[in-house]
């Protein structure tokens, strides 16, 4: 295969799949970061899947961050290409697994995809995170789940989706009986749709079309049916004012805010937080929602909590708020009281939110009789965290926490010998424990962070539950690590210990000789500041 620095070039790809024409035992293709692929390329791709033309039966294929050359009139992939593509999933039965994360796909590409989704039987998992569809391509590719019944995972993180999109997933999936998991992060969901991804969708929609210009299609070839004129359909949809000339390449800043004031009279900004808890009363399949980096605040926060803690779901076992700082008050108080009254949840993610947040869901798993997994990482936590998490499973001897996440959080030795005394509780029923980036520098302080992870040790070795601990990115030195050895010593549950990213200069049969029961991570170099920002005290 041909390579240059971009990577695998299109002459490379066609070789390949001409190689893998009749292949029937690779399972999974992964062509990420070849930015250099174009056109030519995905054509490739497309006839590799389409079994009326050769007989791979592929099970997963991964694209993503691919098309990095697209920008503007820069070469890139096309919509005549991934209607190709599109094409061939509706006549594929093996694949089961797509990712095309952060190629660029316009509205006019995920339309295409969507339709060729809507009439595929086989895709479980389509990941189309990072592309910049926006809410065109959003709703197009949420009606395509009223007609297909196979799809069980979809992340759209990323997107450019608004409350139009959100109100359109809502409605599909009161119909759709097969997704088990919607990622919706990134994408602010509980707010209208800015003016300058309007603009954008225009420009995108412009150069689609104009490159694609004499390359279509027929109906009869691919069995994916065209579209109206991209223009007109958005006019449908109010997404783009009435008065958009066919030739413009991009929306004025004056259009494009007329372009919002429509839509802002057509939508509440809360609708469709709303039209989300109204499907989780109806749906009785979606297992996992993912909200993170959504630019939510106390409002819709308090909507979804409460219809979940007080509806009707039963199914829905895993949330996510990760990365949404904007929550105050209400909002924690309305995440607390959801993870302490439901009997359904068993998971739930505040990771990157505020301290506020994170230690009211530590202290809802004294009242909780489902949490197993807590995911509070990096949220400016202090040790005193720790003791309320101590706290909280000792008065609560039935709880049902196994796995907690406390990475990027600062640990102490106070912290250390908390954690001790929680995995030496009776009622401690941790499987994982994820402590990454929770100290600064242990090699800038050798004599502490041997004592911080002897005491760690200790406790380990008397714990019966713990099959994973997690040490990864805290500058831990062959010192340090010989303390935690000598401490857990005898151990026989512990499976995985991470200690990738450290300071560790020791060989690795020597890790394994000093570690001979888990299986040890330890590969990555510590990259810690010249100056130790925090002492380990």
């Amino acid at each position: 295969s041909t390579q240059s620095t971009w990577g695998l070039q299109d002459d490379a790809i066609a070789e390949l799949c001409e190689g893998l024409a009749s292949n029937q035992t690779l399972e999974t293709l992964d062509l990420s970061g070849n930015p250099s692929i174009s056109d030519t390329g995905v054509r490739c791709i497309a006839a590799l899947i389409d079994p009326r033309q050769m007989q791979c039966r592929l099970r997963g294929l991964e694209f993503r961050m691919n098309n990095a050359l697209r920008h503007h009139h820069a070469t890139g992939f096309h919509y005549s290409s991934i209607r190709r593509f599109a094409s061939s999933l509706v006549h594929n039965v093996s694949l089961t697994a797509v990712d095309f994360s952060k190629t660029k796909l316009t509205s006019r590409c995920v339309k295409s995809l969507a339709q060729g989704l809507s009439k595929n039987t086989s895709i479980l998992n389509l990941c189309l995170n990072g592309n910049r569809f926006g809410d065109d391509g959003g709703v197009t590719l949420a009606e395509s789940l009223g007609l297909n019944h196979t799809l069980e995972v979809l992340d759209v993180g990323s997107s450019g989706l608004s409350v139009v999109s959100c109100i359109a997933f809502a409605f599909a999936l009161k119909q759709n009986t097969s997704l088990r998991s919607l990622t919706l992060d990134g994408n602010p969901v509980a707010q209208l749709p800015e003016p300058q991804h309007l603009s954008n969708y225009v420009y995108d929609e412009y150069e689609d079309a104009h490159a694609d210009n004499g390359d279509a299609l027929s109906e009869e070839d691919d069995g994916i049916v065209e579209d109206e004129d991209a223009t007109d359909a958005a006019l449908d949809a109010a997404l783009i004012p009435v008065g958009l000339e066919a030739e413009s390449t991009l929306l004025s800043q004056e259009i494009a805010q007329a372009a919002h004031d429509t839509i802002a009279q057509r939508y509440h900004r809360m609708e469709g937080v709303r039209a989300l808890a109204d499907m989780l009363d109806e749906n009785s399949t979606l297992t996992n929602l993912s909200l993170g980096r959504c630019s939510l605040d106390d409002d819709p926060v308090k909507i979804l909590c409460e219809r979940l803690a007080r509806g009707q779901n039963s199914v829905l076992t895993s949330i996510s708020f990760a990365q949404n700082c904007d929550i105050e008050e209400s909002g924690s108080i309305a995440i607390k009281d959801l993870a302490m009254n439901t009997s359904k949840l068993t998971s739930i993610s505040v990771a990157s939110s505020t301290a506020l947040i994170a230690e009211r869901v530590i202290l809802a798993s004294q009242y909780s009789s489902s949490l197993q997994r807590i995911d509070v990482s990096g949220c400016h936590l202090e040790d005193e965290s720790l003791k309320n998490l101590f706290d909280s499973l000792n008065s609560h001897p039935s709880n049902t926490l196994q796995e907690f996440v406390y990475a990027r959080n600062h640990v102490g030795i106070y912290g250390f010998r908390l954690l001790g005394d929680i995995l030496r509780l009776s009622c401690c029923h941790l499987t994982l424990l994820n402590l990454n980036e929770c100290v600064e520098d242990f090699s800038a302080w050798p004599e502490s962070g041997a004592e911080a992870l002897r005491i760690l040790g200790v406790a380990i070795k008397v714990n019966s539950t713990l099959t994973a601990l997690s040490l990864s990115s805290n500058g831990i030195g062959d010192g340090a690590a010989r303390a935690l050895a000598s401490a857990m010593s005898g151990n026989t549950t512990l499976i995985k210990l991470d200690l990738s990213f450290n300071s560790l200069l020791l060989p690795a049969s020597q890790l394994e000789s000093l570690f001979p029961g888990p299986e040890v991570l330890a590969f990555g170099q510590w990259r810690s500041s010249s100056v130790p920002r925090r002492p380990l005290t």
